[in-house]
């Protein structure tokens, strides 16, 4: 393709993107309240390139390649985890924080990055218990219990 080219389309998709960004928020917004597929498809993401992105590396897969299966089953594994935790199912609208059971400051490269966010280190807490933990590992892992 023609350098030129290329340069007129980067300039352009970047203006756009600038004029389409409140409308992509609201957007968002709306979908993350009706869709919790959609909400934690975006968690995910956001986690993961923040994760990389501490420590100077970039995303370089799909949310999806990095956890290791699908979202909607990624939803199911972690509604699972809270009910094993609490002893009830999650109602989808209390607040929740997705938690790494190892955590990701345990990460010293990008394989040990992308391995931490795997769904079988990944788990739904309330709130409180997550702060809680913060960045130690948990010694009471609820792990064995799940298939």
């Amino acid at each position: 393709l023609v350098p030129e080219f290329l340069e007129k389309r980067r300039r352009w998709d970047k203006t756009s993107r600038l004029r389409r960004r409140d409308k992509i928020a609201v957007y968002e917004k709306e979908r993350k309240e009706r869709d919790s597929v959609f909400k934690l498809k975006i968690q995910i993401r956001k986690s993961v390139r923040a994760a990389l992105k501490r420590r100077g590396l970039d995303k370089s897969q799909l949310a999806e390649e990095i956890v290791g299966c699908s979202l909607d089953y990624l939803q199911r594994h972690l509604r699972m985890t809270y009910l094993i935790r609490y002893g009830e199912e999650w109602d989808g609208v209390s607040p929740v924080h997705i938690d790494h059971i190892k955590p990701l400051a345990n990460a010293k490269t990008e394989d040990e990055v992308y391995e931490l966010c795997r769904y079988t280190n990944l788990q739904l807490l309330r709130p409180e218990d997550n702060l809680a933990k913060h960045d130690s590992n948990e010694p009471d892992s609820w792990e064995q219990y799940i298939e």
